[in-house]
């Protein structure tokens, strides 16, 4: 019994010290400044976010007769880019994320409701069956134990709401992210979410290619990384409740 006990200590400060670390993390740096994650790619993002988030948006609405109203939630809003484009729609906007810095960007742009929140804890802090969409881009392979991700975002949705979810699909030669610690295949991500009770309405996959140097083409430069095998590729989820 003391054993357990002393290993139950173990495992809490291990979490405990898990927590912290990704708190920094993820703060100015990850978004800003030379060892960013997002410099090298921060222009080209820039130029097509309207149409890449604009795109997701569409998709959502072919499962609503009518998007006003209907509460979202973004779990790793990040800058709050979606949650802006979503008040458009007059939907009642939520979000989250780890880190301060990207709430504190997202509230110069969006009036949602935020939280800070980890993705990873035991109980995220919102009612039973409250929201018809939650969306979570570019997360969970941040995750080191997804299984509240998915319990969480099963038990705040309403009955036959939907989880949009997209992540990378298993390791690509262009994805330089060491924060990148939960890779799997579509097939995997495709069970983890039937695991926890979610019905697949539609799962696909699509190739991103680095748009840099930025001079030249995309078409000869998506020739270019076919040929190196340069892409990144995600799997893209909608899932119901």
């Amino acid at each position: 019994l003391e054993l357990r006990y002393i290993t139950t200590l173990l495992d809490q400060k291990r979490l405990h010290d898990d927590t912290l670390k990704s708190h920094k993390t993820f703060e100015k740096n990850y978004f800003i400044g030379e060892k960013s994650n997002y410099e090298n790619v921060s222009y080209p993002l820039e130029y097509l976010q309207n149409t890449i988030l604009n795109e997701r948006l569409i998709k959502i609405s072919e499962y609503f007769v009518n998007l006003k109203g209907k509460r979202i939630l973004d779990v790793g809003c990040g800058r709050g880019e979606f949650l802006n484009l979503c008040e458009k729609y007059n939907m009642k906007t939520y979000g989250n994320d780890i880190s301060k810095h990207a709430l504190k960007m997202t509230r110069e742009k969006s009036s949602a409701v935020l939280k800070r929140l980890d993705a990873s804890v035991k109980e995220y802090p919102y009612r039973n069956n409250f929201f018809d969409i939650v969306v979570s881009f570019d997360l969970v392979e941040h995750l080191k134990k997804d299984e509240n991700f998915f319990t969480n975002t099963f038990r705040i949705l309403k009955k036959c709401g939907l989880l949009y979810l997209i992540t990378p699909n298993d390791k690509q030669k262009a994805d330089k992210d060491r924060t990148h610690i939960n890779l799997r295949k579509k097939a995997d991500w495709e069970k983890r979410c039937e695991d926890f009770g979610f019905k697949i309405a539609e799962i696909s996959t699509y190739k991103w290619y680095p748009p840099v140097p930025y001079l030249i083409t995309q078409k000869f430069l998506q020739f270019i990384n076919k040929m190196r095998g340069f892409y990144i590729e995600q799997v893209v989820i909608i899932a119901k409740k």
